[in-house]
């Protein structure tokens, strides 16, 4: 429903006759449309945190962890579509949203950077002293290399963004999306990535 209608658009209304369901069934769990929404977004957070801790603790070279990363970080719209559409929706719409709902986009996204900068916590050995001299600094560069994936969704998927953006009755399609994922060379982008990042925290 959001994918079609957008999450400003879809009413509980729309929801619980979609599901078949009363209104009374709906409210026994959640609250609001926006309680409902913030449970299906912090359970895929916590899905992402947990991949992103099993990279931390497997056993491999800085570069492979790295590589397992952004592997991990440019997958999502294909390994979870519906999800990347809904985010993408509500991140568009961030300054409609309630302040509960924006407030917890805005908060839970540094959790990104937490996990490159545990990889590199892990491997500072193999560091460039200027990456490992200080927590200040493996956060800038936590930051930076996670830059470097927004370049990826910047590049593959901004034309597609700022068609939505031109006109909000237009909203993101799933087959659409699936098939701008199928045109994407994952492995090269992953490679291309990889190799930057080597060049920039390595001895």
């Amino acid at each position: 429903l959001i994918i079609e209608k957008g999450y400003l658009n879809t009413s509980i209304q729309d929801i619980t006759s979609k599901m078949g369901i009363a209104k009374g069934s709906f409210y026994t769990y959640f609250k609001s449309k926006d309680e409902f929404i913030l449970t299906i977004i912090f359970n895929k957070i916590s899905e992402f945190k947990t991949e992103v801790e099993e990279i931390v603790v497997s056993e491999c070279t800085l570069e492979e962890a790295m590589r397992k990363y952004f592997l991990h970080a440019l997958s999502v719209p294909a390994k979870e579509p519906e999800f990347f559409i809904l985010l993408m929706n509500l991140l568009n719409n961030i300054n409609s949203l309630s302040q509960k709902i924006s407030k917890f986009l805005l908060t839970n996204t540094p959790l990104k950077y937490r996990g490159v900068k545990m990889i590199l916590e892990k491997y500072s050995d193999e560091l460039d002293m200027e990456v490992k001299k200080s927590s200040e600094e493996l956060d800038r560069y936590s930051v930076i290399i996670c830059n470097l994936v927004n370049t990826f969704y910047d590049h593959k998927f901004k034309p597609m963004m700022e068609t939505y953006q031109k006109n909000n009755n237009h909203h993101f399609d799933l087959v659409q999306v699936k098939k701008s994922l199928e045109s994407i060379d994952l492995e090269a982008e992953v490679n291309f990535l990889t190799k930057i990042t080597m060049k920039i925290i390595s001895k």
